[in-house]
C-alpha cells in the first residue's frame, strides 16, 4: 500500500486485515486488493491511456510484492447514452435491439416484449467477451463535498481537496440512460499484457458502438 501511495500518488481510503481500498479521487480512480483480487474503476474516464499505464504499474507492484499465481484478467468498459424520460429509453431498445426472433414471438405469443435487453457472448481461445446492452434509472445520486475540519493539518487540507475534487468531476446525469457494457476476460493471461488486452477491448466497443450507432 505505501509502494502504491509513494509511486502512483494514491491515498488510503480503508485498511483491512486481509486487504486495503486506495484512491487517485481527482482522477475518479479506485483500486482495492485483497487475498483474491485486484480491481481498478475509474468513473467517467477522460485519459485512456493513463488507466492502462495505471493499471499495467499496479498489478506489477502487487506482483513484485506478492508473487501471486494469476488466474484470470478482465477489463470492463461502460458507455452511458443519457435520456430524459423512460419511454426514451425503451424507445432506444426498440432502436437497438433485433427485430427477429422477439418480434416474430411477440406476435406468436401476442404478448409485447417487458424486458428490452440485448446480450451476447463470444469466446476465441482463453478470452471471452461479454456485451450487455439494457435501459437503467438513476433512482438517486448522491454527491459528497468535503472541507477541511478546524485547525487542519496539511495533509488533512490535501485529503479534502482532492476528495472534493471527485465530486467536482462527475457530470449531472439525466434520471434515465441506456448503457453499452462490454467485458474481455481472459484465462491464464501471461504476467504482462494488461494494457494489450486492454487495447483489444477498447477496439472491439468502438465496434459496437458503430454498429449499434450508439452515440
Amino acid at each position: 500500500m505505501l509502494a502504491a501511495e509513494d509511486e502512483f500518488e494514491f491515498m488510503p481510503n480503508e485498511l483491512k486485515a486481509t486487504g486495503a481500498q486506495l484512491a487517485i479521487p481527482e482522477r475518479g480512480i479506485r483500486a482495492s486488493v485483497d487475498a483474491f483480487a485486484l480491481e481498478l474503476v475509474q468513473e467517467t474516464p477522460v485519459e485512456e491511456d493513463f488507466f492502462a499505464s495505471l493499471s499495467a504499474g499496479v498489478a506489477s507492484l502487487v506482483q513484485e510484492h506478492f508473487s501471486p499465481v494469476v488466474e484470470t484478467r478482465m477489463f470492463e468498459v461502460k458507455f452511458c447514452l443519457p435520456m430524459s424520460t423512460e419511454a426514451d429509453a425503451e424507445n432506444a431498445m426498440l432502436r437497438f435491439r433485433n427485430e427477429a426472433p422477439s418480434k416474430k414471438l411477440e406476435d406468436e405469443f401476442d404478448m409485447p416484449l417487458l424486458t428490452r435487453k440485448i446480450e451476447f457472448s463470444f469466446e476465441s481461445g482463453s478470452q471471452r467477451l461479454n456485451l450487455l446492452i439494457q435501459p437503467i434509472a438513476f433512482e438517486a445520486i448522491r454527491q459528497n463535498r468535503h472541507n477541511p475540519v478546524l485547525q487542519a493539518t496539511d495533509s488533512q487540507a490535501t485529503r479534502a481537496e482532492r476528495l472534493t475534487a471527485q465530486t467536482n468531476r462527475m457530470p449531472q446525469f439525466a434520471p434515465y440512460a441506456v448503457f453499452l457494457e462490454m467485458a474481455l476476460t481472459e484465462e491464464k493471461p501471461p504476467l504482462s499484457g494488461d494494457e494489450d488486452l486492454l487495447n483489444v477491448l477498447i477496439q472491439k466497443a468502438n465496434k459496437a458502438k458503430k454498429y449499434y450507432q450508439f452515440k
